[in-house]
């Protein structure tokens, strides 16, 4: 039996450290929770018009969610 398995990866090269350990600055929102929602929702909804999140399998390496 032979079996497939795609493999993609994201890569952000040169993430200043603040981006890295914040999810307001990585999405340029520091001190406005309501601008980090907007920006999380516009990423999502942009995501999901290329990535299939029902089949998506992630290996995530913080315990930080956007959702």
């Amino acid at each position: 039996m032979t079996s497939s398995v795609r493999v993609q990866l994201v890569y952000f090269d040169g993430t200043p450290p603040p981006a890295a350990e914040s999810a307001a600055a990585f999405f340029a929102a520091n001190d406005d929770p309501s601008l980090l929602k907007t920006n999380v929702a516009r990423l999502l909804e942009s995501s999901h018009r290329f990535i299939d999140f029902d089949t998506l399998s992630v290996a995530h390496f913080t315990e930080q969610r956007l959702h």
